[in-house]
This record gives structure tokens, sequence and C-alpha cells, in this order.
């Protein structure tokens, strides 16, 4: 082996160090934009979900106290029957 095949290989191999090293770098960059679109997805589902539950609760609520109403009506339906005894 001469010293021109020898430059020849480290040529080669310097060439294919700097593959790799251009995709490391294009894969560490995608790895980063997966971890910011998880992140984005999920703070969007949770803002979804708390506003869905901001304007849902008054639903709630009214049918909460429409059951908590029929209970008082039923309260007073049972003193009635208590009283004619």
């Amino acid at each position: 082996m001469d010293n021109t095949d020898i430059f020849q290989k480290l040529q080669n191999l310097e060439a294919k160090i700097d593959q790799q090293s251009e995709i490391i770098a294009k894969v560490y960059k995608a790895q980063k934009i997966g971890l910011y679109t998880r992140y984005a997805y999920w703070g969007i589902f949770i803002m979804i979900s708390l506003g869905a539950a901001y304007f849902i609760s008054p639903f709630f609520n009214s049918v909460k106290s429409l059951y908590s109403g029929n209970a008082d009506i039923l309260q007073i339906l049972d003193g009635v029957s208590t009283l004619q005894d």
C-alpha cells in the first residue's frame, strides 16, 4: 500500500463520516419536531376539554337543580301523605 491509497481511503472515510453527521442531524431535528408536535397536540386537547367543561357546566347545573328540586317536591308529597293518615 502506498500513500495515495491510504489518502484515498481517508477521504472516503471522511465523506462517510460527513454523510452520517448530516443524517444524524436530520434525525435529531425530526425528533424535536415530533416532540413539539406532541406537546402542541396534548395542549390543544387539554384546552378543548377545559373549554367544553366550561360551556357544558351550566347545563349540568340546571340538571342538578332540576333533580334537587324534584327531591323537595317528593319531601312535600311525603309530608302530605303522612298528614292524611
